[in-house]
């Protein structure tokens, strides 16, 4: 009886099928600037590979599976101009860090449920689209001099100005505006006034620092670029009025706006009736503001913070100003006896549409709903 030769254990080893897990991204190395490094994991279980090769780090952060060792050792070794024994060695590195690993990825029950209605982890995918510039940006070619274009704050004959903010919030504490901050589900019958709004749009958006006689627009965590000839935009406003409950002389113009804060005027953003049979739909159905007479959408201006942080990084500082700028509002809201209710699971790309800018430029972030009871 003839037995059959025995397999090699290395050869089947070569030829399994292996999955990068996600999500990864590459960088300057932390701790060395000099080197670069591909990050993975969370928390304790995080993880980096570091190296020299620019080309080795875009090739593993653009991996998609299913690869095998084998296949993976011979693009390592011709990214990186590395011998091939030292790329097999790399691969079992990476295995055994757990860059890669010998399942795919299953998803959880809470990410298909968000992948139903479209939506998708802004960080990670932040992180993807900047990471080729940053390998490119780490293997030593300079930024280029022109900076990204940055929003401006222009109007134009249609704007409608509004009124002075009034004196009302200066004789408020701030700990009684505290103290009175809720969060809000029920707008039937609330009402919002144009001083209203005039008073939450100012005091949220308005130029607090002074740089050469100009005011710059920053927060709290946004100090103005180095760049003082032109102020820091990290948050457009933006506006939306319901058409039955919104206020009337606003309503006689459009009902979605963009808030200047350098003019302190609402400049008109489109024209026609609304899209919508109801804000809930650009919600994921949340009907927890519906009635309220206007709608807040603070939009994210990324050339400002890639511009400002030339890095993936920057999604980490929008999530600063955002809390910022909506805490404040929120704030004056309270002070003004205005109820408001906030989210961020908008539906980004219909908000953009409807608002007339571009998801990519301009992200539609956070939306605050408000309206006031009567006074009796």
């Amino acid at each position: 009886m003839i037995s059959e030769p025995a397999q090699d254990v290395t050869a089947v080893a070569e030829h399994r099928l292996l999955w990068p897990t996600q999500p990864v991204i590459g960088r300057r190395a932390l701790t060395d600037p000099t080197r670069l490094e591909v990050a993975w994991g969370e928390g304790p279980g995080r993880r980096c590979f570091r190296t020299d090769s620019p080309a080795l780090v875009t090739l593993l952060v653009g991996l998609r599976g299913p690869i095998t060792s084998a296949q993976l050792a011979q693009r390592i070794a011709e990214a990186a101009g590395s011998p091939l024994v030292q790329a097999r060695e790399t691969v079992r590195a990476l295995v055994t860090d757990g860059l890669l690993v010998t399942e795919p990825h299953l998803p959880t029950e809470s990410e298909l449920i968000w992948s139903r209605i479209g939506w998708r982890d802004a960080a990670v995918l932040h992180a993807a689209t900047r990471t080729s510039g940053e390998a490119a940006g780490m293997s030593g070619a300079t930024r280029p001099e022109e900076p990204l274009p940055l929003p401006r704050d222009l109007v134009s004959s249609r704007a409608v100005a509004l009124p002075p903010a009034s004196e009302r919030l200066k004789s408020v504490p701030a700990l009684e505006a505290l103290g009175k901050r809720r969060t809000h589900r029920n707008f039937s019958d609330t009402t919002l006034s144009v001083q209203q709004l005039a008073d939450i749009l100012h005091w949220t958006f308005r130029h607090i620092v002074s740089a050469g006689g100009r005011s710059l627009h920053t927060t709290p965590f946004s100090a103005g670029r180095p760049d003082d000839r032109v102020a820091a935009h990290p948050v457009t406003a933006f506006l939306l009025l319901d058409p039955e409950t919104g206020p009337a002389e606003l309503l006689e113009i459009d009902w979605r706006f963009r808030y200047s804060p350098a003019h302190h005027a609402l400049e008109p953003t489109g024209s026609g009736r609304p899209e919508m049979a109801s804000i809930s739909e650009l919600l994921w159905d949340q009907d927890f503001s519906v009635g309220a007479p206007a709608f807040v959408i603070f939009a994210l201006n990324w050339s400002e913070y890639m511009t400002r942080i030339p890095s993936s990084h920057a999604y980490r500082q929008t999530q600063f100003d955002l809390g910022a700028f909506m805490q404040t509002a929120l704030m004056v809201a309270a002070a003004l006896d205005v109820r408001t209710f906030l989210t961020p699971a908008l539906d980004d790309e219909r908000f953009a549409r409807i608002l007339g800018t571009e998801d990519s430029e301009q992200a539609p972030s956070y939306m605050l709903a408000l309206g006031a009871r009567p006074t009796p």
